[in-house]
């Protein structure tokens, strides 16, 4: 795994993870399936410390020799995050270090099930793919390759406000209209308040 910093910010761009398995040369790999863990952390107006999921399930219709995912990690909400004094969490892990999964806890459709039951949770959006096709005569050095970039840029975060940021834009909005409305009516009162001469 290794750290891409692209514009110096010391705030990494991307994360690249390879990982290669030594195959024999009469065996084909066709479908690669995993889930890949990262910490998901955000520190401005909402604090969250949470497991972020990453599933890969591909599959070609030929066998190969690298599978390369590229693509972008975002949040994703049912609902807005509370604000909270403290760090908020996602709730109990994915992989749990304190105990053994049963084996059907650890398949791939009991953790994608789990994650997706969160309310907040992580997918590559937009995912690009692409499968390599195997070499032929690599004898003894044959390998599958897993290649993955995660990139990661800025995003909005729905979260639900506090009394004061409510109190903070209602206000300027109920002088903004007042304003308006004066300015707008003010003309229309005065022609209407204005007496006519008698004739």
């Amino acid at each position: 795994m290794e750290k891409v910093h692209q514009n110096r910010d010391y705030l990494a761009d991307a994360i690249d993870i390879s990982i290669a398995f030594p195959v024999g040369e009469q065996e084909g790999i066709r479908h690669v399936t995993g889930v890949l863990l990262f910490s998901y952390v955000l520190h401005n107006r909402v604090r969250l410390d949470m497991e972020a999921p990453i599933a890969i399930d591909y599959a070609a219709g030929v066998a190969g020799r690298r599978l390369t995912v590229d693509g972008r990690i975002a949040l994703k909400l049912a609902n807005p995050l509370p604000l909270q004094p403290g760090v908020r969490s996602s709730g109990e892990p994915l992989m749990p270090r304190d105990r053994t999964l049963s084996a059907e806890e650890a398949t791939l459709e009991a953790l994608i099930a789990k994650a997706s039951a969160r309310n907040d949770t992580t997918v590559l959006d937009p995912v690009y793919t692409t499968w390599a096709m195997p070499v032929k005569g690599c004898g003894s050095a044959c390998t599958f390759e897993v290649k993955m970039r995660v990139r990661m840029t800025p995003e909005k975060v729905l979260y639900v406000p506090s009394f004061i940021e409510v109190a903070k834009f209602s206000w300027i909005q109920i002088v903004a209209t007042f304003l308006f409305l004066y300015i707008l009516l003010r003309p229309l009162l005065h022609f209407v308040r204005t007496p006519t001469a008698p004739v």
